[in-house]
């Protein structure tokens, strides 16, 4: 299958930002304790990297195999869940970071602005085809006025 140069942005982003993940964020005084991505939301944050990275790869791979969902979507999707995490691990490492740590938030932007971009004409497709739909029918007519009270304009009874 052919990606768009935004969905192989997407896949070399999301892998430099799985290499990355694995490199200190933070780190103590004088190098002794040191903090990956890894570590609490961090952890949401590699998942999802290394989820859009084998997802591109699998789009690659597909050849064609039609799946029910545009392709650009769960990338998309990711791409999202990786920035998300990427920020929130960037602002837990508030102390000591390391270059490592401003990488991954700049590998996690490029990859969610690629996603985002190849994703784009897949949404721009719902519009225009609301557009392109029948017009809704009309409402049914109203029900008849109601009738007078039973037995005329007297107010009877009926027969009785």
């Amino acid at each position: 299958m052919h990606l768009s140069k935004a969905a192989w942005t997407a896949l070399v982003a999301s892998v430099a930002f799985a290499a990355c993940s694995l490199a200190p964020w933070q780190e103590g005084a004088g190098g002794e304790v040191s903090r990956s991505a890894w570590n609490g939301v961090g952890v949401l944050a590699g998942v999802a990297g290394v989820l859009l990275a084998a997802w591109e790869v699998a789009r690659v791979a597909r050849r064609g195999r039609r799946v029910p969902v545009p392709p650009q979507l769960p990338a998309a999707v990711l791409g999202l869940v990786l920035l998300g995490a990427t920020i929130a691990t960037f602002a837990a490492h508030d102390e000591l970071r390391t270059t490592w740590a401003v990488a991954g938030l700049v590998l996690a932007l490029v990859a969610a602005l690629a996603t985002w971009l190849d994703a784009l004409p897949v949404v721009r497709i719902a519009p225009a085809a609301r557009a392109a739909a029948p017009p809704p029918s009309p409402p049914a007519a109203p029900p008849p006025p109601a009738r007078g009270p039973p037995g005329g304009a007297r107010g009877g009874r009926g027969f009785f």
